[in-house]
């Protein structure tokens, strides 16, 4: 079933009821401008003054600008006060749920509406184009990507790796400032939403740029990204390419530009999306034979891999996990059915994987539950158990780009959680009782790793004290 049709299912389950409350570890594969729900920039963004949008003429696609009077381009499309237009509407709720049909890939119908790849692709390219001239605001950016941040602590986060463009951020009169300002801008929102949250690690960025541009442009992008490691090497962590895989450049196109770091002796650690395809043989699932050789730290998506023997056997030798993101697969048509995926095969045999949501808000996603509802639902064997979901969740932390000290603290942080965790959901479904739901051939803390204790007020007032210590402790050293 496809998850547009699958979500109000799922919703109403008691296995997704169980996995809201679990906490997460780490999000280690999810873009800049697709982290905070569509809603929240409908009812706060498109609400304040000077924000323009328009209908492209070409395909109806939705544009937004901030402008401090009206733009004068209408070459694309006739540009129209928000503000007037929500008034003349007449409705205003109908009004803001065209603008949010506008912007989500979400319809009744997606095997009628998106029957190619290359079609859901365009429609999904849309949707950043929309969304980037209500985010890249200056007035607007921060408050979006706090926004993001809490969203995905409300949905049990520690810890947020997210790739970014790194887009020029514009004022009002059309001026623009440059990479390291809208780098810095992140981390000034990532400071900004630490100190309200204690309990969680906040983000880093992994630096990105797009796949189809010219070499002389990667090659000034790479040089970029050097500096800023240097200048921000606590915060920004990394470098990517993006775009569709299927019809961009394959890493072999720039191989000259992507060996510039370690030519220099540079530090640039690279989290290369590779192998996004069906097709076998051709230069997008040979991207991981060259993802790999580059010396990639995760491997984003990688769906050729299971056609790969060596590739396979090099990422379990060495360690390098997966970036699992099973609804935008589905969603961006690799699969129909969520069992066929890749990953069950990595799950199965033991392989690194880490669960990611890549761009959730596009898809009416939750930041990440719904992702790690369908990886233990569809794509894991039916026997899995809470076993499988917290090797992942602890997976996710030991494979961030977390140093020594800060990957500790995290995993201590996800430790206090989870058995707060256990406790809330025993005492959801009233169990007492809970070595009768223990195989007997397995030891119980293989299973379910809690003692009958822990069921007891006095140990739960224990581990709510371990949580508040370890908020201390990380409070006093940030």
């Amino acid at each position: 079933m496809h998850f547009f049709h699958a979500k109000p299912l799922i919703d109403q389950s008691q296995v997704f009821e169980i996995i809201k409350l679990m906490p997460k570890g780490a999000v280690l594969h999810v873009h800049d401008n697709a982290i905070t729900d569509i809603n929240w920039l409908i009812k706060n963004a498109t609400y304040r003054p000077h924000c323009y949008m328009c209908f492209t003429y070409e395909r109806g696609a939705l544009q937004f600008q901030f402008s401090d009077s009206q733009p004068t381009d209408n070459s694309i499309c006739e540009w129209k006060l928000v503000e007037t237009e929500r008034a003349a509407s007449g409705d205003v709720d109908a009004f803001d749920k065209m603008l949010y049909d506008a912007m989500s890939l979400v319809v009744d119908d997606p095997y009628a509406k998106y029957t190619s790849q290359n079609e859901v692709w365009t429609y999904f390219g849309e949707y950043f184009v929309t969304a980037d001239g209500l985010v890249f605001y200056s007035d607007v950016f921060e408050d979006y990507y706090r926004e993001g941040l809490k969203e995905f602590h409300e949905d049990g986060v520690q810890f947020t790796e997210v790739r970014a463009l790194l887009q020029p951020i514009y004022e009002l009169d059309g001026s623009q400032y440059d990479t390291e300002y809208t780098l810095q801008r992140y981390e000034d929102a990532n400071k900004d939403f630490l100190p309200d949250n204690p309990d969680s690690m906040g983000s880093k960025i992994i630096f990105t740029s797009i796949r189809l541009l010219d070499k002389p442009t990667i090659e000034s992008v790479v040089n970029t990204a050097i500096y800023l490691r240097k200048t921000h090497p606590h915060f920004l962590v990394g470098f990517d390419l993006v775009a569709q895989e299927d019809t961009g450049q394959p890493l072999l196109f720039y191989l000259e530009e992507l060996l510039i770091p370690s030519e220099q002796g540079e530090d640039l650690p690279y989290y290369f999306h590779a192998g996004e395809t069906n097709w076998q043989g051709v230069h997008t699932d040979e991207n991981l034979i060259d993802a790999l050789l580059l010396n990639t730290t995760r491997i984003g998506h990688g769906y050729g891999a299971i056609k790969h023997p060596s590739v396979l056997k090099n990422m379990k030798d060495r360690n390098i996990p997966t970036e699992v993101n099973p609804i935008s697969s589905q969603v961006l048509k690799h699969f129909d059915d969520i069992r066929n995926m890749p990953a069950a095969y990595l799950i199965a045999e033991g392989y690194p994987v880490v669960i990611g949501s890549d761009d959730p808000v596009v898809w009416g996603a939750s930041p990440i539950s719904h992702d790690y509802y369908e990886v233990f639902m569809g794509v894991a064997s039916a026997r899995s158990d809470l076993r499988l979901l917290k090797q992942l969740t602890m997976d996710s932390i030991s494979y961030s780009s977390l140093t020594g000290n800060e990957e500790q603290l995290c995993m201590d942080l996800w430790a206090a959680k989870w058995q707060i965790f256990l406790d809330k959901v025993l005492d959801m479904y009233n169990i007492t009782d809970w070595e009768r739901y223990v195989p007997t051939t397995e030891p119980a803390t293989d299973v379910l790793p809690f003692s009958r204790a822990a069921t007891q007020d006095s140990a739960f007032l224990l581990q709510l004290s371990l949580l508040f210590t370890v908020i201390l402790v990380k409070m006093f050293t940030t």
